[in-house]
């Protein structure tokens, strides 16, 4: 009985071990390229590679974001995207412990419109 209460209690030690280990941050800053201005509002996802979403935050006024991963995959593809930038994609491979990206700079998306034509008429009321 007392064999099994230790096998039973060094297993349990090993999982959550393994479970906290798991655990992790990823933090940085999200800035414009050209201006270098803090970009508030900005999604970052986490993800596996089959696009399974692990994990998603926001940044702050300042651009700064903080994202808790609970698990742990071979590779991670961050995601950012801000209203009036390109998409940014990054892939990190063996994450397992607290990242900072630092600064990451995205770029202002450029849509290109055809002719636009702003037409009214007088209303006599």
């Amino acid at each position: 009985m007392r064999i099994s209460i230790k096998i039973l209690s060094i297993t349990l030690v090993a999982i959550i071990s393994a479970l906290t280990a798991e655990a992790f941050t990823v933090r940085g800053r999200i800035v414009d390229n050209t201006l270098k201005d803090p970009v508030p509002g900005a999604i970052v996802t986490i993800a596996s590679p089959d696009s399974t979403v692990i994990s998603r935050g926001t940044s702050d006024g300042k651009g700064t974001f903080t994202v808790n991963v609970d698990s742990v995959t071979e590779q991670l593809i961050i995601t950012v995207d801000a209203t009036s930038y390109s998409r940014l994609s990054l892939s990190l491979s063996g994450a397992g412990s607290d990242i900072d990206l630092g600064s990451v700079a995205m770029s202002p998306s450029t849509i290109g419109l055809a002719e636009v034509t702003v037409s009214a008429k007088a209303v006599n009321r």
